[in-house]
């Protein structure tokens, strides 16, 4: 069985131990339910910047607590991305098909953008051929005198 070396031992530790309790106990709730309105029981105490072994960052940084959904999904989508979708409407998944397209055809901006310009260019077509069914209505324009 692997031993775990460098910074992954340090949640072994008997202060992470004491400092992750204690976090809990303050604040048992998932930060990130809580901010959308949910209320979620916390398991993990994350650290809001990644330590990246840096010890004083993991002793003294900055900690939330968080449901392990919201820590294996929207806090490591944010950690790889450098970006919050978060619950302001753009909550979606970022994988993607063995073709690079995203899977979540209803909310990814890829998909959403998609189908935004192709309802402009239904009501573009529309217009168009509304204009060539309409004869009072010239399609290039007023005739100039002379045409």
């Amino acid at each position: 069985m692997p031993t775990k070396t460098g910074p992954s031992r340090w949640y072994d530790l008997a202060v992470w131990a004491r400092r992750r309790r204690g976090h809990l106990m303050e604040k048992p709730l998932c930060e990130m339910c809580e901010a959308a309105g949910r209320t979620e029981r916390a398991t993990i105490v994350d650290h809001c910047t990644p330590h990246r072994g840096n010890w004083e960052l993991f002793l003294y940084g900055r900690l939330q607590s968080l449901c392990g959904p919201c820590h294996s999904g929207r806090k490591q989508q944010i950690e790889c991305t450098g970006v919050d979708h978060g619950d302001r409407g753009g909550d979606y998944s970022c994988a993607v098909d063995v073709h690079g397209w995203p899977l979540d055809r209803e909310r990814h901006p890829t998909w959403v953008e998609a189908r935004k310009r192709a309802e402009k260019e239904r009501e573009r077509a529309e217009k168009a051929k509304s204009r060539l069914q309409n004869p009072e209505i010239e399609p290039f324009g007023p005739r100039q005198d002379g045409d």
